[in-house]
């Protein structure tokens, strides 16, 4: 059932929600332009988002303004504590997206995941294509590096930085196909928990798996559960999609398909060791349990 919202929408800063959660974030504007410009159009977003608030006679409660004081404050702390500048550096995007979804309304809250969900779809439907194109002979057409140093790889409609020869892991206009899995994973969650249609929620999730992401398959075994709609339905369809890999893995001679999908679904390569990642942690966190609180 779909819910019908009646506060005021505002299509200006819903957008500009938009732009700063779903595409700044993308490693082409630090390519394009300089070291920093996602930071500075977020800075763009969030005085814009403001000034229409107060435009609107929005009222920032004192709570709020206290939350933000609190979190500055803390990162302060942190980084005096740690003589590590990072964590008053690294505290702005949540500082930004904090002030940006309290400064509109629900509706437009709303707005963001149906602008967001057209715009993940044409990814999906951008990384179809060149999933299909990639397996018979259309690679890379150029790269160009991500911040962190790494190579991203221009595929026709998708980057991506992880890709072999007849096989390709889209990553949208993200870094890589982990990330555009978790914004997937994101929206259908928004989704879920705003009630929108349930059918094109599915397909996202669907088309998701041309990821090849662990994660995403995990969470799509959740979310089955959360949204109560474990049919006989789904389970073919779910069942098609996972036997259409199979086939194209049987099919594949270097076996690509298995080892960097299928494979890592068995035992001790379940998500490529991320399990044991997780132990590693866990086990050193214990023996130095004051990283619990400042981080490595």
């Amino acid at each position: 059932m779909k819910q019908q919202p009646k506060e005021k929408v505002s299509n200006l800063s819903a957008y500009a929600i938009f732009i700063h959660g779903f595409v700044l974030i993308s490693p082409i504007f630090p390519f394009i332009f300089f070291k920093g410009a996602s930071f500075a159009l977020s800075v763009v977003s969030v005085v814009i988002v403001v000034l229409i608030a107060i435009k609107s006679n929005f009222k920032y409660s004192s709570k709020f303004l206290i939350s933000i004081f609190l979190i500055l404050l803390s990162s302060q702390l942190l980084a005096f504590i740690s003589e590590d500048i990072n964590y008053m550096i690294d505290i702005r995007y949540l500082l930004i997206s904090a002030i940006l979804v309290y400064s509109v309304t629900f509706s437009t809250i709303y707005k963001v995941v149906e602008i967001a969900s057209n715009f993940i779809l044409i990814l999906l439907l951008g990384g179809s294509v060149a999933f299909i194109l990639s397996m018979i002979g259309f690679g890379d057409i150029g790269s160009f590096t991500n911040p962190n140093g790494i190579e991203n790889r221009i595929y026709f409609f998708t980057f991506s930085n992880v890709g072999w020869s007849g096989l390709l892991r889209p990553a949208g206009i993200y870094d890589e196909p982990g990330a555009f899995s978790f914004f997937i994973s994101g929206i259908a969650a928004a989704r879920h928990l705003l009630r929108m249609n349930n059918k094109r929620t599915w397909i996202i999730l669907l088309l998701g798996l041309q990821t090849l992401s662990v994660a995403h398959v995990v969470y799509m075994i959740f979310h089955a559960f959360a949204s109560q709609n474990i049919n006989l339905k789904v389970l073919i369809k779910a069942g098609v999609v996972f036997l259409f890999i199979n086939v194209v893995a049987l099919l594949d001679k270097t076996n690509i398909i298995y080892n960097q999908f299928l494979g890592r679904f068995s035992g001790g390569n379940f998500g490529e060791g991320r399990l044991q990642g997780v132990y590693r942690i866990f086990n050193y966190f214990m023996d130095n349990p004051e990283l619990f609180w400042m981080g490595s």
